[in-house]
């Protein structure tokens, strides 16, 4: 299977500078979740019996995940927009 996803139009910088734009829109997101899964604690915080530090943990994740995402999704809409106007400029040299 052909992965869709890959970075091969950015450089590492381009990368971060992409990881960055996503955690600077979704900041407050982020932080909101962050406090309402303390909030929903019983227990002390960094207690072992505690679910809320599992779900940080896997909420932490899940943002790498989507901010992984983001990046390369966002270069694959680069270059699938410049493949269509190659196309485009084939069709009318033709």
């Amino acid at each position: 299977m052909k992965k869709i996803y890959e970075f091969k139009g950015l450089s590492k910088k381009q990368k971060k500078e992409l990881i960055k734009d996503y955690i600077e829109r979704e900041w407050k997101n982020l932080l909101f979740s962050y406090f309402f899964i303390i909030l929903s604690s019983s227990k002390p915080f960094f207690s072992s019996k505690n679910g809320a530090i599992f779900v940080s943990i896997w909420f932490t994740l899940v943002i790498l995940l989507s901010a992984y995402a983001y990046v390369n999704q966002s270069d694959y809409m680069n270059r699938k927009k410049k493949t269509k106007g190659i196309q485009k400029n084939i069709k009318l040299q033709k």
